[in-house]
């Protein structure tokens, strides 16, 4: 149906979502960077290692405390995830014991920020059939990996979600740039890494770049990585004939049909005969 296209949330064509892991002390300058630019940042953590104290190079990377975790990812732009409780390679344990990584990390998240938690990204990026296994037992909406695709298609399996780019490849500006000028229907830009990379590498300029190159944009929507895989899953939903739109998702779909923009409302049939 060629007349027939898709936009996310606002009629934006385009879509940003970041993700940062661990939970560590240079989330709280990293927020502080961003907080005017509209980004929203899904933060992955490990409940486990609250209070850890870590340094990398001589450089402080501990993790924040539960009472700071708390104070701190307070914001509507930020997601929480779980990121395992204790980091472990799993796909060196057992089905059983990823299980318990991954439901006891989400309920103590859960019960910090009274909050149902439903993504995860894995540790070190790495994954098995047993790790699948128990995220789709426990109910997760989407797991991020580290494999960077350098596209901006979305995936087919959100528990098998490769970001886009590392902040630090030295692809970043190329391909935002390319972003930017992509056509690619419900295209997405997908950024990942650790905030002590910044501080570490002295690297704090790449935050300034992404400000300068990507925020406050009409046409490009911001959200978390569960608003991204919440309203594509309810896009997927739509049920298209030659004649009608059925909406059969619980939220409201954005599409334009013969360049008239449409909001298609939960459970609502649109005729487009």
């Amino acid at each position: 149906m060629e007349d027939l296209h898709f936009f996310y949330p606002g009629f934006c064509e385009k879509c940003i979502t970041f993700s940062y892991d661990d939970g560590v002390i240079q989330d709280i300058p990293f927020i502080e960077n961003i907080k005017n630019s509209g980004f929203k940042v899904t933060f992955n953590l490990n409940s486990g290692l609250f209070g850890q104290i870590k340094f990398r190079d001589g450089v402080d990377n501990s993790r924040l405390s539960e009472k700071e975790v708390k104070k701190i990812y307070a914001n509507a732009n930020f997601e929480v995830a779980s990121h395992s409780l204790y980091h472990y390679h799993m796909e060196n344990l057992s089905y059983y014991d990823n299980l318990y990584q991954i439901q006891e990390d989400t309920r103590r998240l859960s019960k910090i920020f009274q909050k149902e938690i439903r993504g995860f990204a894995y540790p070190f990026g790495t994954y098995d059939e047993d790790v699948l296994r128990a995220l789709k037992d426990s109910d997760m909406l989407y797991a991020r990996t580290t494999k960077s695709t350098y596209s901006f298609t979305l995936p087919e399996d959100f528990l098998m979600w490769n970001p886009t780019i590392h902040h630090s490849d030295p692809d970043l500006l190329p391909l935002i740039k390319d972003f930017k000028n992509s056509k690619e229907e419900l295209a997405l830009f997908y950024l990942w890494g650790h905030t002590y990379e910044f501080e570490n590498k002295n690297a704090w300029n790449i935050l300034s770049l992404l400000q300068t190159q990507m925020a406050h944009q009409e046409s490009i929507a911001y959200m978390t990585n569960r608003e991204v895989v919440e309203y594509i899953s309810s896009l997927r939903k739509v049920h298209r004939s030659s004649d009608e739109i059925w909406n059969d998702s619980d939220e409201n779909i954005y599409i334009s049909f013969k360049n008239q923009k449409i909001v298609v409302k939960p459970r609502q049939k649109i005729e487009i005969g």
